[in-house]
């Protein structure tokens, strides 16, 4: 028996814009953040590692409810929202030998199933203080992935949702 794989262009949030507006409709919600994550390869010149990403807006990320901007110690967020920035953990960037303004490239699929690469320059480092995080995950400019997945402007993976009170969730 053969496993059941969703295909990426399932795994997409269609006309997240209107979803976001809809929650954010709500008096119980604070904040309401599009995003998009995968897995991906990253490499440096020296060696290449498994991991994730997490693409965001830093312009509508408060670093308060993301705790990877919230724990920059190296670097600025991102140069511009349009350039090719990358975040990334403080043991990541000790596997992969990185630094500020050294290239990282990540390796992922798109919404057609196809492997596609992309080239970013190193903007900061941070550390959570959770091993599990500053060894694998990478902050994205949201608008860049979206062009490297072929997803558009107005897809996502996922809606992160804050509320105004929290014991009223779930």
């Amino acid at each position: 028996m053969g496993a059941f794989i969703i295909p990426p262009a399932l795994r997409v949030v269609v006309d997240s814009a209107r979803i976001q507006r809809q929650a954010l409709s709500d008096p119980e919600v604070k904040l309401a953040l599009l995003r998009i994550t995968g897995q991906a390869m990253f490499a440096s010149a020296t060696k290449s590692v498994g991991g994730i990403f997490l693409a965001i807006d830093p312009y509508q990320e408060p670093s308060d409810y993301n705790l990877l901007i919230h724990s920059l110690n190296e670097g600025g967020l991102f140069p511009d929202k349009d350039g090719n920035g990358v975040v990334v953990g403080h043991k990541l960037a000790d596997k992969l030998n990185l630094h500020i303004g050294k290239k990282l490239v990540y390796t992922t699929t798109d919404v057609n199933g196809e492997v596609v690469s992309e080239m970013a320059r190193v903007s900061s480092i941070f550390a959570t203080g959770v091993s599990e995080i500053d060894t694998c995950l990478v902050l994205l400019l949201i608008d860049r992935v979206r062009k490297v997945l072929a997803y558009g402007p107005d897809k996502a993976t996922l809606l992160a949702v804050m509320l105004w009170n929290q014991r009223k969730a779930g």
